[in-house]
């Protein structure tokens, strides 16, 4: 689905059933760190994906989002 702001959000689940109870505000950081460091540089023809998967008794999350990573360089200035 396209946002009024001009961006693509999907939202799936798989395994969820209405009996099964999720705390409320427990994927928040998680999800809001995706629309706030994914989509602020990018927000017109950017993308935020959400998937839930309930295993047995583990609830698994996967995010996506359109940001763009920079490459890890092996001469690293600073660290421990």
């Amino acid at each position: 689905m396209v946002s009024a702001l001009g961006y693509y959000r999907q939202f799936d689940t798989q395994n969820i059933h209405d009996r099964v109870c999720i705390e409320p505000l427990l994927l928040l950081p998680f999800i809001k760190n995706k629309f706030k460091h994914g989509l602020r540089q990018d927000i017109h023809g950017g993308f935020v994906q959400i998937v839930l998967v309930l295993i047995e008794t583990e609830l698994l999350q996967e995010t996506r989002n359109s940001k763009i990573y920079a490459a890890h360089s092996d001469k690293a200035d600073s660290g421990i």
